[in-house]
């Protein structure tokens, strides 16, 4: 039977966390967290709810600490999510969802998984994009780009299908940018990239 990982970078996120989780339940074999320097109880959190943690200093590298996210696991598979998603479950259950993800894995072994994130903005408004979230773990594969990070595998983009699977993203509501400061964050990102 194959294992599947959700690997996730975390910092301050003791808001979030537990929901995100929760989504998870029945879908993943382990939770490996990497905590890029909480200081507000994420980590006992994680802790708590049984997740496998790491930390390390935040890099302004979202591929750098994606990556570390990833050498914790011991899945088959990972699922990457952020604190502040949560898997839409849409009436279904986590089993239903895990089944889901093992029959996609069973029939496209060297293909990458789309997930349809939907971005809650101001005032009810949403967007949504297909991001490539669930893959087979690989020694080539790596994420690269300090952010908007892409997986690639020995280097390429790997071909992608689309899981059918969907999470909601509550991280783009304008009182969350302005409290997170993610303006300047991606600045300095986008910087870093350029240099």
């Amino acid at each position: 039977m194959l294992r599947i990982s959700l690997c996730m970078i975390v910092r301050d996120e003791v808001e979030n966390l537990e929901r995100c989780l929760r989504s998870v339940e029945g879908v993943v074999d382990e939770v490996c967290v990497l905590d890029t320097g909480s200081t507000d109880g994420t980590v006992e959190l994680a802790r708590r709810l049984g997740a496998r943690i790491s930390r390390a200093a935040w890099a302004q590298d979202f591929s750098a600490a994606r990556n570390a996210s990833i050498a914790l696991a011991s899945g088959d598979w990972i699922l990457v999510l952020d604190a502040d998603e949560e898997l839409d479950l849409a009436g279904t259950s986590g089993r239903e969802l895990r089944a889901h993800l093992l029959e996609f894995a069973a029939r496209h072994s060297g293909l990458a998984g789309r997930v349809r994130v939907r971005n809650r903005l101001a005032d009810g408004e949403h967007s949504e994009a297909d991001i490539v979230r669930f893959f087979a773990r690989d020694p080539r594969g790596r994420f690269e780009g300090r952010g908007h990070e892409q997986w690639t595998v020995a280097g390429s983009l790997p071909p992608r299908a689309d899981t059918g699977l969907a999470l909601v993203h509550h991280g783009y509501a304008s009182e969350v940018i302005a409290r997170r400061g993610k303006f300047a964050r991606n600045i300095e990102l986008l910087r870093a990239e350029l240099e």
